[in-house]
């Protein structure tokens, strides 16, 4: 059985139409039947989003009207709950994805709820606080490249998610760094970046130094900081940290003295995890870039010809033999 939001339970009647005369009355049930059927399942949501669509062309200020009192309740729940993550995906589905809407119509769905978000971004209960910065990074994450935002609106989320990087709660500081992600600036002077490093490298939760890390833009100028998390006290951090250098930084990018020294580090790592997202990290990405050679390979990340390091070699190659074997 599925947990849900209690929603107004409504009777709709067979042929329900939202252009029908007694719309006034007909959109309120039908916004709560088609929020009650999207937090039971996600193969609803196709459906409701066109549903949602018709609403929202009809009369938009209305439709907020009648959505606010709705999103209220979900922005109180603190607790994950599948119903309410569903409702989440479903909401910022609407206003960055429905079919139904042009793009126009889209960007003006978007601005109105992210205008509602920051205005509800200082709320004293940390479960809104916590919500809102989860909303806003759902729907900025879903917008397109290309979309319009307005200038002042994008400053005011900028600002509002940079007061919640040092909330009191660490999940609240961890959900406004996953949506401060798309803020930044490739400059070394940006204050959303400087922000994440600080949260990366200093915050006292590992939920949050784990979100800063996966989150910040690798560059230049970050990259001794990415580096800097191999020696994190947490061993979820320094798994980050591998799987953040395999996936966003190319091994031209790293000096040999780097190189050594994350191989080293992560194989003489005691949790097994960490130095398996090592070893991930010298198959997926080095090997293929030095052209799965494996001299090519320990020449370049300063692996020394010598017996002391003939264990580092060799556990190298058999990996990477079993890699191919069991890709085959």
């Amino acid at each position: 059985m599925v947990k849900s939001v209690s929603m107004p339970k409504v009777k709709t009647p067979a042929k329900q139409t939202i252009n029908s005369g007694n719309a006034e009355n007909v959109a309120p049930k039908l916004m709560a039947k088609i929020l009650d059927d999207s937090q039971r399942s996600v193969a609803s949501h196709a459906r409701s989003l066109t549903a949602l669509s018709k609403l929202y062309r009809q009369d938009s200020e209305v439709f907020f009207d009648e959505l606010r009192p709705h999103l209220n309740k979900i922005l109180l729940v603190f607790k994950k709950e599948t119903c309410i993550e569903r409702l989440m995906t479903f909401i910022s589905s609407f206003v960055t994805q429905a079919d139904l809407l042009s793009e126009e119509e889209r960007d003006e769905a978007a601005e109105t709820l992210l205008k509602y978000l920051v205005r509800r971004a200082n709320a004293k209960d940390k479960a809104v606080r916590y919500r809102v910065c989860q909303l806003i990074a759902m729907i900025v994450d879903k917008m397109a490249d290309d979309a319009e935002l307005d200038d002042d609106l994008f400053d005011e989320i900028s600002e509002i998610l940079m007061t919640r990087a040092i909330d009191s709660a660490p999940v609240v500081r961890a959900t406004s760094v996953e949506a401060l992600h798309r803020m930044q600036e490739d400059c070394k002077d940006d204050p959303v970046v400087e922000q994440m490093a600080k949260r990366m490298q200093s915050d006292s939760s590992k939920e949050v130094r784990v979100a800063a890390l996966k989150h910040i833009a690798v560059n230049t100028f970050t990259l001794n900081m990415v580096l800097e998390r191999l020696c994190d006290v947490s061993e979820q951090v320094r798994a980050t940290a591998y799987r953040v250098l395999r996936d966003r930084a190319q091994l031209r990018y790293l000096n040999l003295s780097q190189r050594a020294e994350l191989v080293r580090r992560g194989l003489k790592d005691r949790v097994p995890a960490v130095k398996e997202e090592c070893l991930q990290l010298i198959i997926q990405a080095w090997l293929p870039a030095t052209d799965n050679d494996i001299t090519k390979l320990c020449a370049r990340s300063n692996i020394p010809n010598n017996p002391y390091h003939l264990p580092v070699k060799m556990t190298i190659l058999v990996l990477f033999l079993l890699h191919n074997i069991y890709s085959c």
